[in-house]
């Protein structure tokens, strides 16, 4: 017979008689608790029966209390010699019986508590194995009494919970949530037994892992379980334990608790999909089909746990699978698969699963099932409020390669902030667009952060020219009544973040509008309402407390601008339409924008009268407000870039022309007759590529562009995390790229010596992979360069230094610290002398500078030679001359990248200089001398490939 359920009601048939042997019978101690279990059997512990009055159900009672403490107290409190209890004893009783012996379970918890935390000889405690007999009553039971006596004793039943056990590592709360979930709607019983028994719990019990590395959490969210009374049970947890978040699966996939939702999810769906379209296809063959029961349809339904192997009976009852949610008893003719058990003959037994209708009768005559209560499908909509707090809870409070490791597992396509930083200047809104419309946005951003930007807006199809004077006097007249002075193009910045980008929420917003004129609060609360923002960061002077209250409902912490004006401080510590409005308000930071006319004292003074007013009236709701007075002026940062620019661009100019005019020669040659040769991949590792130049809208589809996460140093300035340039050279190997551009560099410290060590083995891993490395001394001076990654010094590791016009380094540049100088300024482009209506002049162009700049000019002229020598390789193998020397050279680069840096010598002057025009100069003038055709067009670039590569490959 199974150790999981008493079937018979003969004396001596049950726990005790299974688990002991013949000579531990003749134990006194042993007998008496088998003699509890015969009576128990017997039903002699029952008080309430039919027929009985009041008074003898008291004499009852009374009797029966005083036999459990005077007959049975010392083998209730102690465990028998092959471990077990007597808890163990009421857990494998069947529903029928335990609903008649509340009382007695009341007073085993009275008098033994304690005996909750024995295990038996299979590592489970009295509790595991009422679970895996679904005797979800007697845990019920158990925890009604154990709440009201420990009260008055040194009891902690989060001891009792967190005990995993031995067979699949699953605690109290594991199975809580594996095993009673997802809850049907109307049982609300299950549902607070389950968040009592997660109140109860610790920090450690709900972050423990099972054997398969999953936390309740994990089994709480699985994709399976999605219904909106799941989503209670899911936040509850999260409430009590939001590290639990932090606990990754420790398998081989290391799953957050994120990833592990959508993944499960996504095998469910798939699972129900197959389900529908092979009931479509019974359907189509039978139209009687439909709608018939199990029976009729003559089919045994088989339930399998997305993601699971199928479990065999015998398994299932001794060895349990943690994410199994049922385990049941393998009577005559079942099969048991994980879920549920369904007879052959079409009956089903009981389950926690969606009820289909009446159950026919069983057949020979047995009597009708009891129906089951009913649960709510799975549906798109919870599994997506699921999805939605998740991501919301991690991403208010973590950093953003934290946010990627728990959406992602480390670095992905998909960015999870929106940061132009850099990027100040004015642009049209279609360069916006066309810039960032290979942008790949979370639907949830971690931080939007917009610099002063002004935004150029696409004019109207009708333009102003051809109006007529009663149109454009029209117009003028309704502009100059009520149209707003104030600016209104960032909110192209956030309709396209709506519509175009699909994002539902920001996190934290931090917009510079501290120029003359802002925007106007009209327009900042149209555009900023939809995204329901926590973290405030408008830098407009005097924000009005209602236009935040407007734009930001959610708002946690706001960031304010004070100019000065008392009345302001007023405004915004006013009981009723202040910023104690805000109900989830925890902190406001003012920063003074200038002194005023009034004494910094005197300010302080309006200061601290306004913080006094607006604590006191958070505190009256209940709530504390922290506030923060910055003394010195908030400002936005600037960006940074390093190095002083050149006026003599004499040099620089030789070499974009040179590439420039080789550009259009190149582009000339016909390729459509010739196979598609592999392109080019190009990592960019840095703080990303501004795709908003034009230039590069047809060019970007082969570059990668990873986003370093960034912090800012005690210094004000910004620093990259060595662990997310690891992560992300980690990730360019994995996508298969030819070169890695790493246009930054880290000093050493004590605290990042770990960390660089990690860095060095990616950097190793990426020329083991043959890929070429470019990166940037870190332009700090003359002395010597001690940064990383160049420090390591590897084969296929290049440092590029800027150069001046004249060729030589610049005096910020240590020669000695670089293999090769590139240009270090861009020339400026022309922008015309289009300017805003509101008469903002427009800034020149954004460029960068420096040695960052001169590195991806290196990176590009790479990717520019070994694309030339696999076309060139491509067109002689098509041409089947397979003995062409060129052949044997482009082959050795392939194999070897390290080799880059000979062919870079080539070019360069003592002063490290490369100089293109030694091998591209002359492409066009003999392509018109030598005639046009492309076998001619094709020679000129075979000779450059053999001018670049002879006796270097």
């Amino acid at each position: 017979m199974s150790h999981n359920a008493v079937h018979s009601e003969s004396v001596g048939e049950g726990y005790v008689s299974e688990s002991a042997s013949s000579e531990a019978r003749s134990d006194n101690g042993l007998k008496t608790l088998e003699t509890l279990e015969r009576e128990i059997l017997k039903e002699e512990w029952i008080i309430e029966s039919k027929g009985q009055d009041k008074n003898e159900i008291a004499e009852l009672r009374t009797e029966l209390r005083k036999k459990i403490r005077d007959q049975y107290t010392d083998v209730v409190q102690k465990q028998d010699f092959v471990k077990f209890s007597f808890f163990h004893i009421l857990a494998v009783l069947e529903d029928r019986r335990i609903r008649k012996l509340k009382k007695l379970v009341d007073w085993s918890v009275d008098i033994a508590g304690n005996m909750l935390c024995t295990q038996d000889s299979l590592g489970q405690t009295g509790l595991h194995k009422a679970f895996h007999n679904k005797n979800h009553r007697m845990i019920r039971y158990v925890l009604e009494a154990y709440d009201k006596y420990s009260r008055s004793r040194d009891w902690n039943l989060d001891q009792v919970l967190g005990i995993p056990s031995a067979l699949d590592g699953n605690n109290i709360v594991h199975l809580a949530i594996r095993d009673m979930t997802p809850v049907p709607q109307t049982d609300e019983d299950s549902l607070n037994m389950i968040k009592k028994i997660i109140d109860a719990a610790s920090a450690k019990t709900l972050k423990m892992q099972n054997k398969d590395g999953l936390t309740p959490l994990h089994l709480a969210v699985e994709g399976g379980k999605c219904n909106s009374s799941q989503f209670q049970i899911v936040e509850k947890l999260i409430h009590k334990c939001e590290d639990a978040l932090d606990v990754h699966q420790h398998n081989n996939e290391s799953n957050s608790v994120y990833q592990h939702h959508r993944k499960t999810y996504a095998e469910w769906k798939k699972a129900d999909e197959m389900s529908e379209s092979f009931a479509r296809v019974a359907e189509s063959r039978d139209p009687k089909w439909h709608g018939a029961s199990a029976d009729e349809q003559g089919l045994v339904v088989l339930t399998v746990k997305v993601g699971e192997a199928v479990q065999g009976d015998q398994k299932l009852a001794s060895d349990p699978s943690p994410s199994s949610r049922t385990e049941k008893r393998s009577n005559e003719g079942e099969l048991i698969l994980g879920e549920e058990a369904i007879s052959t003959g079409g009956q089903r037994t009981e389950s926690q699963f969606t009820e289909i209708g009446d159950q026919p009768s069983p057949p020979n005559g047995g009597t009708d099932q009891q129906k089951l209560p009913v649960i709510e499908n799975v549906t798109e909509e919870s599994a997506a409020n699921i999805t939605e707090y998740l991501k919301h809870t991690y991403l208010r409070n973590k950093t953003r390669q934290e946010c990627l490791d728990f959406l992602y597992g480390g670095i992905a396509e998909k960015q999870v902030d929106f940061n132009i930083y850099g990027k100040e200047g004015e642009i049209s809104e279609k360069d916006f667009k066309l810039g960032y419309k290979c942008a790949n946005l979370e639907d949830t951003l971690l931080c939007v952060r917009i610099p002063y930007l002004i935004i150029r807006p696409t004019a109207p199809e009708q333009q102003v020219a051809e109006q007529t004077y009663e149109q454009l006097a029209k117009l003028s007249d309704s502009t100059s009544k009520g149209s707003p002075i104030g600016r209104t193009d960032l909110g192209i910045v956030f309709d396209w973040l709506r519509n175009d980008a699909n994002v539902g929420k920001i996190i934290k917003l931090i917009v510079d509008d501290s120029h003359h004129p802002p925007h106007s609060d009209e327009e900042i609360e149209k555009a900023v309402k939809p995204f329901q923002v926590e973290v405030w960061d408008w830098q407009k002077i005097d924000l009005c407390c209602e236009t935040i209250a407007e734009a930001a409902p959610q708002a946690r912490q706001v960031n304010l601008y004070w100019s000065g004006n008392n009345a302001v401080l007023r405004g915004w510590s006013d009981p009723e339409g202040g910023l104690a409005r805000l109900p989830y308000l925890k902190e406001v930071n003012v920063f003074p924008q200038s002194r005023g006319i009034e004494s910094r004292g005197r300010n302080a003074d309006k200061f601290q009268i306004f913080k006094q007013r607006l604590e006191q009236h958070a505190h009256k709701g209940g709530r504390t407000i922290k506030v923060n007075f910055y003394e010195s002026a908030g400002t936005m940062q600037k960006s940074h870039t390093s190095g002083p620019k050149n006026d003599d661009v004499v040099q620089i100019y030789h070499w974009h022309k040179c590439m420039e005019k080789f550009g259009r020669f190149f582009r000339q040659v016909d390729r459509k007759f010739l196979p598609k040769p592999e392109p080019i991949r190009i990592a960019v590792i840095d703080d990303g590529i501004d795709t908003t130049e034009p230039r590069l809208h047809n060019y970007i589809a082969k570059i990668l562009s990873l986003k370093l996460d960034e912090y800012t140093q005690n210094d004000g300035t910004s620093q990259f995390s060595v662990s997310s340039a690891t992560k992300a050279i980690r990730w360019a190997i994995a996508a298969g790229v030819s070169i890695i551009n790493m246009s930054w560099s880290i000093e050493r410290t004590e605290a990042n010596v770990n960390e660089l060590d990690e860095l060095r083995k990616a950097v190793n891993e990426a020329e083991n992979a043959k890929i070429l490395m470019f990166c940037s001394t870190n332009d700090q001076g003359k002395t010597k360069d001690d940064s990383y990654p160049g420090a390591f010094k590897r084969h296929a590791l290049c440092r590029i230094g800027a150069a001046t016009a004249t060729g030589e380094e610049t005096n910020y540049v240590s020669l000695e610290d670089v293999d090769f100088l590139f240009p270090g300024r861009e020339i400026e482009q022309d922008q015309g002398d289009d300017t805003l209506s509101n008469g903002v002049a427009r800034p020149k162009d954004r460029s960068v500078e420096g040695s960052s700049l001169a590195t991806a000019f290196a990176s590009g002229l790479a990717g520019l030679i070994l694309y030339l020598s696999r076309l060139v390789g491509v067109y002689y193998r098509n041409d089947h001359d397979d003995s062409n020397p060129v052949l044997r050279m482009i082959g050795g680069l392939e194999q070897d990248p390290g080799k880059m840096k000979p062919i870079f010598e080539k070019l360069m002057t003592k002063k490290k200089f490369v100089e293109v025009w030694r091998a591209f100069e002359n492409a066009d003038e003999q392509s018109r001398t030598g005639g046009r055709d492309e076998a001619n067009k094709f020679e000129i670039l075979s000779d450059i490939c053999s001018k670049l590569m002879n006796n270097v490959v």
